[in-house]
């Protein structure tokens, strides 16, 4: 079964090594999806040098436009040929306060722009110390979706993100992962009549990809820091 394969770049890379990159991740031959979220200034180049991989942008504006200085909206970002959106990530929820109000609005205008969406939710350390991070992920995941018109899921892939086992130093086990992953599943199923695929965002490398990829109900990874080089990235693309 194809995996998907998706690399965070964050504020990192200049266009130079942008391009680079991304010409050598598109002369991969693979049967797993690869999608790449760059810096925003890099989108239109990225999208018109590559052929086989999807291109995505890290964030977008709650808002179809307007006097939002410093924003960029879905409609913007779907005329660059970009064809996701990660929306809810962990650093935009953290450092920028994102909370699930302005994120189901960004998810509409994600949706309404024909843009596919990976949206991000997971549990910090104390939630977990609490044992709280099963209701935790359940309200992040549930009090988006549940607005969203049914016929648009198909479009949403998920990516859980344990905020305490990104650098950090700890690690989650695979029992954890599976955990959540056949919990959300199981909740989405359940609550709103449909399986999402869940990607896995919580510092993959090559060292620890093929024992995550090969976890039950986890369909994927996003990858942060390891994305950034190429040897580090091919080497997850190919580790299923």
């Amino acid at each position: 079964m194809p995996k998907i394969i998706a690399g965070n770049w964050k504020m990192n890379l200049s266009l130079e090594e942008s391009h680079t990159l991304c010409k050598a991740l598109d002369a991969i031959k693979s049967t797993h999806e690869i999608i790449i979220f760059p810096p925003f200034v890099w989108l239109n180049q990225m999208t018109n040098s590559t052929k086989n991989i999807a291109i995505g942008a890290q964030n977008c504006a709650a808002f179809d436009n307007g006097a939002y200085t410093g924003e960029v909206s879905a409609k913007m970002i779907a005329q660059t040929k970009a064809s996701y959106v990660l929306i809810g990530h962990s650093e935009r929820r953290k450092y920028f306060n994102e909370k699930n109000a302005s994120l189901i609005l960004k998810v509409k205008q994600a949706l309404a722009h024909n843009l596919n969406i990976v949206f991000c939710f997971g549990e910090d350390l104390e939630q977990r110390k609490k044992g709280e991070e099963k209701n935790i992920v359940k309200e992040q995941v549930l009090d988006v979706l549940k607005d969203i018109d049914p016929q648009n899921y198909n479009k949403i892939i998920l990516a859980y993100e344990p905020i305490w086992a990104i650098g950090t130093g700890q690690t989650a086990t695979v029992e954890q992962i599976e955990a959540i992953h056949t919990h959300i599943k199981n909740v989405c199923k359940e609550d709103l009549n449909h399986v999402f695929k869940i990607l896995y965002g919580g510092s993959c490398k090559p060292s620890n990809a093929t024992q995550i990829l090969s976890t039950k109900n986890v369909d994927g990874v996003l990858v942060g820091g390891a994305s950034l080089q190429y040897d580090s990235f091919h080497s997850i693309i190919h580790a299923v």
